[in-house]
């Protein structure tokens, strides 16, 4: 499952979540659908997205550094808040290749 809800009062933002069930994980699913939720956001002019990983989650934040390599960590305790910038100028296409590469 992913989705993304855009930040209120910023329309250039979203909230992203991903969740990929545990019999799932490992075959590559959390990347694809890491990748369409950006060009998804790149389709809809989303600039930016956030997404809170936990701290102990290093597949999660491997794999988000993985997609999105210039993904800013914010660290607050226990939680990681990954900010993730979209090109304005990508169009989703480019936003896919750059997610699956």
């Amino acid at each position: 499952m992913a989705r993304f809800v855009r930040v209120k009062g910023r329309p250039g933002v979203a909230d992203a979540a991903i969740t990929v069930v545990d019999d799932a994980q490992r075959k590559g699913l959390g990347r694809l659908l890491l990748s369409r939720l950006i060009a998804a956001a790149c389709e809809r002019r989303i600039d930016r997205i956030l997404g809170e990983v936990l701290a102990t989650n290093n597949a999660a934040l491997r794999l988000i550094k993985s997609v999105v390599p210039d993904a800013i960590e914010h660290p607050d305790g226990r939680v990681i808040c990954m900010e993730m910038l979209i090109r304005k100028d990508a169009t989703a296409n480019e936003a896919i290749r750059a997610g699956d590469g």
